[in-house]
């Protein structure tokens, strides 16, 4: 792992830190360069910028900034399902082109599915921090053309970052590319799934909790199944536990249901609750307990 900062960068023989935070809202040079590089988080330009730059991480430098958090949450609970496509995948040599020319796109392709991420950024200026790192407030409907997807799309699947939700995506084709239509969001990710590809599952967001208490998770299968197969996923509740039995993880068939709780003493702040599993692309969310 090599780490540097800031601008003198430029004056050493073997880092390239420099080109990142002078183009933050682009892919890595050197991933583009060389196939393993990776780089795993870069915090200062923002969940916004880093989503078009396909890092793994979020802002987790100013996790209790107002002006991020949400955003890093939001981007944090989306991604997670699909994080290893955008950070080993493969970045498209063409980028998605939205109808509107403030709304910046990437794709990244690999053997299970692709991934189109964009975002209609507050600025082009990511070094106005905070104010450059947030979202636009302008909303129009726009649509976005992408290239380069290798192979048959079976499904879509639109993950609306702004509202950290995932639900079924209607897309068009227009000769090889294919056509995603937004309405009302500035950031997003468009996953095509091929046929036999992963299932895509989601559940709803959890209200603010105390300890003590407990809410019923709804865990969504979005990706529909031949037959009566269900699909099997792993819920995991870092710090929190499952009803009944009080484990802090459980196996679950989807569609279905679980029971969260708050162990009794349980400190107030943010708990993580995930779903995954194998052939399956899931999320996590956050739990506020006060």
């Amino acid at each position: 792992m090599l780490s540097t900062e800031a601008g003198v960068d430029f004056y050493s023989q073997w880092f390239h830190t420099a080109l990142l935070q002078t183009y933050p809202r682009e892919v890595p040079p050197c991933r583009v360069a060389l196939p393993a590089y990776r780089l795993f988080v870069y915090d200062q330009a923002g969940p916004v910028f880093g989503s078009l730059s396909g890092l793994a991480g979020g802002s987790n430098g100013y996790p209790n900034r107002s002006e991020r958090r949400q955003l890093d949450e939001n981007w944090r609970s989306m991604r997670q399902g699909v994080g290893a496509m955008l950070v080993r995948g493969e970045v498209a040599d063409e980028d998605p082109q939205a109808s509107l020319p403030d709304v910046v796109c990437r794709l990244f392709r690999g053997p299970e599915y692709s991934v189109a991420v964009g975002a209609r950024a507050a600025s082009d200026d990511p070094s106005r921090f905070p104010a450059g790192v947030g979202l636009s407030n302008k909303r129009e409907p726009f649509t976005v053309r992408v290239k380069g997807v290798k192979g048959p799309v079976e499904d879509a699947y639109l993950y609306d970052i702004e509202k950290a939700t995932i639900n079924p995506f209607k897309i068009r084709k227009e000769g090889d590319d294919w056509i995603l239509p937004l309405e009302n969001t500035n950031w997003f990710m468009g996953l095509l799934r091929p046929p036999q590809g992963p299932a895509v599952a989601s559940f709803s967001a959890v209200r603010t909790l105390h300890a003590g208490e407990s809410a019923e998770l709804d865990l969504a299968l979005l990706t529909p199944m031949r037959g009566k197969a269900k699909v099997q996923a792993t819920l995991v509740g870092r710090g929190l536990e499952f009803a009944p039995g009080g484990a802090s993880s459980v196996t679950v068939s989807l569609p279905s249901k679980a029971t969260l709780v708050v162990p009794a003493g349980t400190p107030p702040g943010r708990y993580e609750v995930e779903l995954k599993g194998e052939k399956l692309v899931g999320m996590k969310r956050f739990v506020e307990v006060e």
